[in-house]
């Protein structure tokens, strides 16, 4: 009805009332006026106008009650709908109204009730089917949200924020391509509904769609650039496409914008550990482990950057409390283990080692480590195996052909520590240790020629040395003989 009719309407109770006070219909008709044109407190005066001169106008009570909902007055409008329910005690829309209001109390144990008495009396009403959706949201019942929302949208195909819901119901149930087809619906027809953008970008993460997620949350967040969710899920997306800058900068604005939600320090912490700034990721991890004590994953972050930063001690504290939580986690072992050989506790760094190898029997770093142990504690033939094993893994690690060469030097095997020490070389072709130890091995395997080739290259970078200028004048001796 347009604004001049009600005008018109108010005009005419207005002087209905005033021939006749006493007509409670001229007082109804005109507070139900008043309602439509949103003057809410004269229509309610209206309305207690109509009550007192009859109160078994049961439709007065229906109507205060939309115009106390609309002043934001819900225990009345709850009290007036509920007499009103007295009467009228199967109609549909009176449950409907009442079940909003609760909602609106958060007593939603009641709307739920409502809205099935709603439903009950009108199975076609789809705005009950739609807030009842709602209701079950919030009671974390996705499965039966939707079914609601879908009956929503069978009775009005065109009521996209069912839609919209629907869609965060199968975000909640992991059903990320539906959700995705809906908030697609929502976005068609509103292209400006920027929380379908947000929740889109969130089902596109899920789906490891990141550049998608990334479109989304952008999306959202030229409409609101303050939000620190979108920064924060734009963040992951980022850190998954490998652009470590981006998703350092959204996790800082995430956190600019809401500095007491801790899940974004974790998150930039181990983004800055990627970066290699392991002094700023233990900041942000400490933060984070100040915030959540009880969430133990963060330990084992934070060990890691202390291992980095070679703050073994610390680093030892942080992954044995870890493992005390989570002794599953391989990767603890190998951090673990690393520490202990640092601090030359060998034997326990071979026992950290060994437990890594059987969650990850194919990653060459924990033979790696591993051999370096056995050759701390002169287990030579061990470490020679877990180098060996390296090479297998990973043919292009030179530090492994080195540590190999070293091991058969120590076994007396001077002729394959050579070759070692040369597959060493083809790699790093000017490191002196290597020519040093190459020459050390050529000597005792009686290749005197080449180690004295060797003593002379590291000579001319350490002229003054007077036991490497002895090494080769012996070989060149033996050379003479």
């Amino acid at each position: 009805m347009r604004k001049e009719e009600l005008k018109k309407i108010v005009a005419e109770c207005s002087q209905a009332i005033k021939e006749n006070p006493d007509q409670p219909r001229s007082y109804f008709y005109r507070g139900c006026a008043y309602g439509e044109l949103g003057d809410n407190k004269r229509a309610i005066a209206d309305f207690d106008q109509v009550l007192k001169l009859d109160s078994f106008v049961s439709n007065a009570y229906f109507n205060r009650g939309r115009s106390y909902m609309e002043l934001g007055k819900f225990n009345r409008a709850a009290d007036d709908f509920s007499k009103y329910l007295e009467y009228e005690r199967e109609d549909s829309d009176g449950y409907f109204h009442r079940g909003c209001v609760y909602s609106e109390l958060e007593e939603y144990n009641k709307a739920l009730d409502d809205f099935c008495k709603a439903i009950k009396y009108d199975p076609e009403n789809a705005a009950a089917y739609y807030c009842r959706g709602i209701i079950y949201s919030e009671f974390g019942n996705y499965r039966l949200a939707a079914k609601d929302f879908s009956e929503a949208i069978e009775l009005e195909p065109e009521n996209y924020e069912a839609y919209f819901c629907r869609g965060c119901a199968f975000n909640e149930l992991n059903w990320y391509n539906k959700a995705i087809a809906d908030f697609n619906v929502v976005l068609e027809n509103d292209p400006d509904h920027v929380k379908a953008y947000f929740n889109r970008g969130r089902a596109y993460g899920e789906k490891k769609n990141f550049v998608g997620a990334v479109e989304d949350f952008s999306r959202f967040l030229a409409l609101v650039p303050d939000e620190p969710a979108a920064h924060f899920y734009r963040g992951i997306a980022f850190e998954h496409l490998g652009d470590i800058e981006n998703a350092i900068s959204d996790f800082s604005k995430a956190i600019e914008f809401e500095p007491d939600e801790a899940a974004y320090y974790v998150r930039r912490g181990r983004v800055l550990c990627d970066r290699g700034d392991f002094e700023a990721a233990v900041d942000d991890l400490n933060k984070y482990i100040g915030m959540v004590p009880s969430d133990k994953t963060a330990l084992f972050d934070r060990g890691y950057a202390f291992a980095q930063l070679e703050r073994y001690e610390e680093a030892l504290d942080d992954l044995t409390n870890f493992i005390d939580r989570f002794p599953d986690i391989g990767a603890a072992y190998y951090w673990r283990g690393v520490a202990y050989f640092h601090l030359e506790h060998f034997k326990l760094a071979v026992k950290n080692l060994t437990k890594y190898i059987e969650s990850a029997p194919d990653d060459d770093d924990g033979y790696f480590y591993r051999g370096r142990a056995y050759h701390k504690l002169h287990f030579c033939k061990k470490s020679l195996a877990d180098f060996q094993k390296v090479i297998r893994l990973n043919p292009k690690e030179p530090s492994a052909y080195y540590n190999c060469a070293l091991a058969y030097r120590d076994l007396g095997d001077f002729e394959r520590a050579v070759e070692g020490f040369t597959k060493f070389l083809e790699f790093v072709p000017d490191d002196l240790d290597a020519i040093h130890w190459r020459g050390i091995s050529c000597m005792q395997a009686e290749d005197y020629r080449l180690a004295a080739e060797d003593f002379s290259r590291v000579l001319e970078f350490y002229p003054d040395d007077a036991e490497l200028r002895r090494l080769r004048d012996d070989c060149l001796r033996c050379l003479e003989n």
